[in-house]
């Protein structure tokens, strides 16, 4: 009988924000809205467990693409879990759609955990395949079990779109209100434009959700009808200039969370560099992808990166470098490999020039430890400068690892640090700082070192 009233109550609650888009926990529902906003709302998925097990650390959810110009956007809020708890490093949570995985555009705090756990994170996927497949979100490598075993509650929602913009960045602006205090409102203000659609996503841990702001629909709610991790998706159309989202009247039982994006039209023009090599082609020496790869000549020590077996891998002993030609990036900018298992491999960022090779580098130390290093090209030798000291994840670097340096500012430098999508450091450097230049790859040997680059400018994702 509790369950039933919880439900009753929780049913009531989404009634009295929008009557006409209450949403029952496991179902999915379909049907456009209004002719004047684009994008448009077209259907979604979701579901919220709490309980003991692996079962309770992935989450399936199957949700048909159709329409034109479809883009595809999931956020999961869990308890625990992901490389912030010690008892699972070994892993990391992922979202995939049809075998897919998303783009991680967001991650922030959950309701638990305090400031940092990550329990909050938002993917994309343009253009994912038509027809009916599975959403599955995941804490562990896709192959084990026993990830953690222990209590979790994991929430997954999900909203499909059409009309949207087909780019690698589809989104005009994305902010967040985030807090670790007890609080009974949220409220978000983002950059828009008149033909865009902002969506909303508030994370909670309460039965009975608060009061939506003016102008704003609820398209997806999970919410397992108890006190456990929540998303709640609305949507609003987009203003001239900015719009503003909020919540209010939640219980002050937990932290209240909030997410806010808007979501560009078809059509829009790309607004981001951005650059990815899975290397699955032939053998290449050195590797080239048709000329967007260059081997820089720096100094005569310098040699190249091959592609070997889907793998960037070292030409020699000795260093091996290759930088992005094209396209050219913006000096804020971001690098991200796959990490394979050699040591002395890393990814780069703000290589001067294919003649120079300058430029700010993450690589392995060791199996458990990660260096920022400046390297500067004197042209007839090579010099190497760590900036600050060894950066240590919490358990040792392994294969399928995700490395990736962030570089912002001109007269201080900023390089930010993410092990597997989760920021573990942050290095300044304030004395003749590189100011712009290319993302790379390096490594020292002749291994491989690399499954899988990435290169943006930013914003791509929040921190």
């Amino acid at each position: 009988m509790n369950n039933l009233l919880r439900a009753l109550a929780l049913a009531l609650a989404l009634a009295l924000n929008h009557a006409s888009a209450v949403v029952q926990r496991g179902s999915a529902k379909s049907g456009a809205v209004g002719s004047t906003v684009t994008p448009t709302f077209t259907s979604e998925a979701h579901s919220a467990t709490d309980g003991s097990g692996t079962a309770f650390e992935t989450a399936t959810n199957s949700i048909t693409i159709s329409g034109s110009n479809p883009l595809l956007i999931a956020c999961f809020h869990a308890e625990f879990g992901g490389i912030e708890s010690l008892a699972v490093d070994q892993y990391y949570w992922r979202a995939t759609y049809n075998g897919v995985a998303g783009r991680m555009f967001v991650v922030t705090n959950g309701y638990h955990g305090g400031t940092g756990n990550t329990l909050l994170r938002c993917y994309y996927w343009t253009a994912p395949a038509a027809g009916a497949h599975n959403l599955i979100v995941t804490l562990g490598d896709g192959t084990s079990d026993g990830v953690n075993g222990g209590a979790n509650e994991l929430s997954v929602a999900a909203i499909l779109l059409n009309g949207a913009a087909q780019t690698f960045y589809p989104f005009r602006d994305v902010a967040v209100d985030v807090s670790t205090n007890t609080r009974t409102s949220e409220t978000i203000t983002v950059n828009s434009a008149a033909t865009d659609l902002v969506v909303h996503i508030v994370a909670a841990a309460v039965t009975a959700p608060g009061t939506l702001g003016a102008g704003e629909t609820s398209r997806s709610l999970a919410n397992d009808g108890s006190d456990d991790a929540s998303v709640w998706i609305t949507t609003k159309p987009g203003g001239a200039s900015t719009t503003t989202v909020s919540s209010t009247g939640w219980a002050n039982t937990f932290p209240i969370q909030g997410i806010a994006f808007s979501v560009k039209v078809a059509g829009s023009a790309e607004t981001t560099t951005n650059f990815t090599d899975t290397y699955i082609r032939a053998n290449e020496s050195p590797l080239s992808k048709s000329g967007v790869w260059t081997s820089p000549v720096g100094n005569g020590t310098i040699t190249k990166v091959d592609v070997v077996s889907n793998q960037a891998k070292g030409n020699t002993a000795a260093e091996n470098l290759a930088m992005v030609n094209s396209p050219t990036f913006p000096a804020n900018q971001r690098a991200r490999m796959t990490y394979v298992g050699a040591i002395y491999g890393g990814v780069g960022v703000r290589m001067t020039s294919s003649s120079v090779a300058s430029g700010y580098l993450l690589s392995t130390a060791n199996a458990s430890a990660l260096q920022v290093l400046k390297i500067t090209d004197g042209g007839a030798s090579e010099s190497y400068s760590q900036i600050g000291a060894d950066i240590l994840p919490s358990r040792n670097i392994i294969a399928g690892d995700l490395l990736e340096l962030e570089v912002t500012g001109t007269s201080t430098t900023v390089l930010n640090v993410y092990w597997n999508q989760k920021i573990i450091g942050t290095r300044t450097d304030s004395s003749s700082p590189f100011t712009s230049g290319q993302p790379f790859l390096r490594s020292f040997g002749a291994n491989a070192f690399d499954s899988g680059f990435e290169a943006t400018s930013l914003p791509v994702r929040l921190p």
